[in-house]
C-alpha cells in the first residue's frame, strides 16, 4: 500500500472514531445554551479547560510517547504501554492532592465540583492512554469502536440528565465521566489492551528514561492549543466574570465544525509522518499534503467567516447569541493552530521536540501578555486577537525553523496573500461594516482562486499516486 493510500485509510478509520463524537459536540450546543445559564455552561467549560491544561501536565506527555515508541519498536509494545498505565495512575493521584486549588477564584466557582471533577479527569486520562496504545499496536478499528460507543453513551447520559432529571452542570460532569469510562472498558476487554499491561525488569527504566526525554518536550506542545485557546478564559473569568467566559466558551465551540475534520487528519497524518520520516522522498511527500490541507482550512475558514452570523443564530440560544461576534477572530486562530499542528508533525516524527518547547513558550507568553491587555482594553474580543496572534507567531516560528529539519518549499507570495485576505474579511465582519457584503464575495473568490491555483498539480499527482502500487 503506498504512502498515499496508506494516509486515506487511516483517515477513513479515524474518521470513524471522531466523527460520533465531533457531531455530538457540535449538536449538543443548542441543548446546552436553552438548558444552561451561562454561568453554568462557563462552569462546564472551566473543566474541560483545566483538564485539557492538567493532563499533560500530570502525565509528563508519556501518552504521547507511548504512542511513537509502539509504532517504532514492536518488540517492547508491552513495556511502552505498561509505562504509560503507571504514569497514567500516578497523575490521578497528583490531581487529587491538587484538587483544593480549584476554590480560587479564577476557576469560576469549580471548586464546588472537586469530586466530578477528579473523576472526569481519571476517565478522560485512561481513554486518552488506551486510544493511543490502540492506534500504536494497529488497532485502530478498536479505537473507532470505542470513540462511537463512548459518543453515544454520552448524548444519551446528557439527554437523560439535562432534561429528564434538570442536573444541569452535574448532570453534564456524569455524562462526560461515564462516555469516557465506557470507552476505557471496551478498549481492556473488548480490544483485549489488558495483555499489554504487565510488570517487567530489564530494559523497563531504561526505557521509561527514553520515553520522558522525547516526551517531556512534548508538554508545552500538548499545551499549544489550551494556551492560545483556553488560557484567556481565567483571564475573562476573573476580569470580566463568569457569564462572560460562559458566553465566550459556546462561541468558542463553533470552530469545532472545522476540528471534525482536522482532527481526523492530525491522528492519520502523526501515522504517516512517522513511517514515512526516513524515507529519501519525504520532502515531497510533506509538501504535496501540506499544500492540499492548507488550501482546505482556508476555503473553509473564510466560507465559514462570511456564514458566522446565521451559525451562530442556529448554533448559539438565548444569552449565547451576543457571542458570535467573536467567530470570525476564533476562526482566525482556529486556522493557525492547525498549521502548528501539521508543522509540529516534523519534530515529532524526527523525534527532535525540543523545538516544540520553545515555540510554544514563546506563543504562550505572547498570549499572556496580549490577553491581559486586550482584555483591558477591548473586552472579550481582544482574548480573540491575542489567540489569533499568538498562534500566528507560533506558526511563523516553527515553519522557519522546520526547513532545516525537512527543507518544504512554499509558495509564500501566494500564502501571504490568502492569509492577509482572510485576516481582513474576519476584521470587516467583526466590525460590521457597510461595505461587508460585497468585500465577502471579493475576498472569498480571491482565496479560493489562490489556492486552487496552488492545488491543481499536487491532487493530480495524489490521484495518480493512489492508483499506483507501492
Amino acid at each position: 500500500m503506498n504512502r498515499y493510500l496508506n494516509l486515506i485509510r487511516n483517515i477513513g478509520l479515524f474518521a470513524i472514531s471522531n466523527i460520533a463524537l465531533k457531531l455530538i459536540s457540535f449538536f449538543l450546543i443548542p441543548l446546552y445554551t436553552v438548558q444552561l445559564s451561562t454561568a453554568e455552561y462557563g462552569v462546564v467549560d472551566m473543566l474541560n479547560t483545566v483538564i485539557l491544561m492538567v493532563l499533560p501536565l500530570a502525565t509528563l506527555s508519556v501518552c504521547d510517547a507511548v504512542l511513537r515508541y509502539c509504532i517504532e519498536d514492536k518488540q517492547n509494545q508491552t513495556i511502552y504501554a505498561t509505562v504509560g498505565l503507571g504514569f497514567t495512575c500516578l497523575s490521578c493521584g497528583i490531581v487529587a492532592a491538587c484538587l483544593p486549588i480549584l476554590d480560587l477564584h479564577f476557576f469560576g466557582g469549580l471548586g464546588d465540583y472537586k469530586g466530578w471533577f477528579l473523576l472526569c479527569y481519571a476517565a478522560i486520562a485512561f481513554q486518552t492512554l488506551f486510544s493511543n496504545i490502540s492506534r500504536g499496536v494497529g488497532k485502530v478499528s478498536v479505537m473507532a469502536t470505542a470513540s462511537v460507543l463512548s459518543s453515544v453513551t454520552n448524548i444519551l447520559a446528557v439527554l437523560v440528565t439535562l432534561i429528564v432529571f434538570r442536573y444541569n452542570v452535574r448532570g453534564v460532569f456524569f455524562s462526560l465521566a461515564l462516555g469516557n469510562g465506557v470507552a476505557c472498558l471496551y478498549y481492556c476487554f473488548a480490544g483485549r489492551l489488558y495483555r499489554y499491561f504487565r510488570v517487567q525488569k530489564g530494559e523497563f527504566r531504561h526505557i521509561s528514561k527514553n520515553m520522558l526525554i522525547y516526551s517531556l518536550p512534548l508538554i508545552p506542545n500538548s499545551l499549544s492549543w489550551w494556551m492560545t485557546q483556553n488560557i484567556n478564559r481565567f483571564f475573562i473569568t476573573g476580569i470580566l466574570g463568569i457569564g462572560i467566559s460562559g458566553m465566550y466558551a459556546a462561541a468558542a465551540k463553533i470552530p469545532s465544525i472545522l476540528s471534525l475534520i482536522t482532527s481526523i487528519f492530525d491522528q492519520a497524518w502523526s501515522l504517516s509522518a512517522f513511517q514515512e520520516y526516513k524515507h529519501n522522498s519525504k520532502v515531497d511527500f510533506f509538501k504535496a499534503i501540506f499544500t492540499v490541507y492548507n488550501a482546505f482550512l482556508t476555503i473553509c475558514v473564510s466560507v465559514m467567516i462570511v456564514f458566522s452570523p446565521y451559525i451562530a443564530h442556529i448554533l448559539l440560544q438565548n444569552d449565547f447569541y451576543e457571542g458570535w461576534i467573536y467567530i470570525p477572530t476564533l476562526l482566525i486562530a482556529f486556522y493557525y493552530m492547525a498549521l502548528n499542528s501539521f508543522w509540529g508533525s516534523v519534530y515529532t516524527s524526527s523525534l527532535k521536540t525540543t523545538y516544540l518547547f520553545i515555540t510554544t513558550l514563546v506563543g504562550a507568553i505572547l498570549c499572556i501578555v496580549c490577553t491581559y491587555f486586550f482584555i483591558n482594553w477591548w473586552g472579550a474580543i481582544g482574548a480573540c486577537i491575542a489567540s489569533a496572534i499568538s498562534a500566528m507567531m507560533t506558526w511563523i516560528l516553527r515553519v522557519i525553523h522546520a526547513q532545516t529539519i525537512i527543507p518544504v518549499f512554499i509558495n509564500r507570495i501566494s500564502l501571504s496573500l490568502t492569509q492577509i485576505a482572510m485576516i481582513v474579511l474576519a476584521a470587516v465582519n467583526t466590525l460590521l461594516l457597510p461595505c461587508r457584503v460585497l468585500f465577502n464575495v471579493i475576498a472569498v473568490i480571491i482565496v479560493c482562486a489562490l489556492q486552487l491555483q496552488q492545488t491543481v498539480p499536487y491532487i493530480s499527482l495524489l490521484k495518480k499516486k493512489l492508483l499506483q502500487k507501492k
